[in-house]
């Protein structure tokens, strides 16, 4: 129920490219792309380490991939960041500016009509939901059904 990352970011390969080469200058360890077997090339980079993941929940959760792929051991750090806030970094070092704008999903059983939405960070969305729900008995999830928070 989450964005589909490919279609958001589409048309940002050069800033997904610029920000993971910010990331490397940033760590003295490897910087992971971990994706989908299905995902688009954007994601695809000679600046990391590709790791692809298939199957079902929990393979999508970052804290399975370390695990498998470089676990964290007591008094270690590993830091993750999602592919918008990749781009975001790229914008920032190529344009010298701060994009506070992201594709979001509206989806679920009582959305009438699922579509994406572009806002910005931070945005209420209470008039996103004005007149697009079917249902009165509703919980409002921000974020992903399994690790999101529920909202008012």
């Amino acid at each position: 129920m989450a964005a589909d990352a490919s279609f958001t970011l589409e048309g940002e390969d050069q800033y997904f490219q610029a920000g993971i080469e910010v990331l490397n200058t940033l760590t003295e360890g490897k910087v992971h792309v971990n994706v989908n077997k299905d995902s688009a090339s954007i994601f695809k980079t000679d600046q990391a380490v590709n790791n692809t993941f298939e199957g079902p929940h929990p393979t999508g959760n970052v804290g399975v991939q370390i695990h498998h792929l470089a676990p964290i051991n007591k008094g270690e750090v590993s830091w993750t960041v999602s592919p918008y806030g990749v781009v975001q970094i790229g914008k920032l070092f190529v344009d010298g500016k701060y994009d506070a704008s992201k594709v979001v999903a509206l989806t679920g059983s009582e959305v009438k009509a699922p579509q994406y939405y572009k806002m910005y960070a931070g945005s209420a969305v209470n008039k996103l939901l004005d007149n697009t729900i079917n249902g009165s008995n509703v919980r409002y999830v921000s974020g992903n059904p399994l690790t999101g928070t529920q909202i008012n």
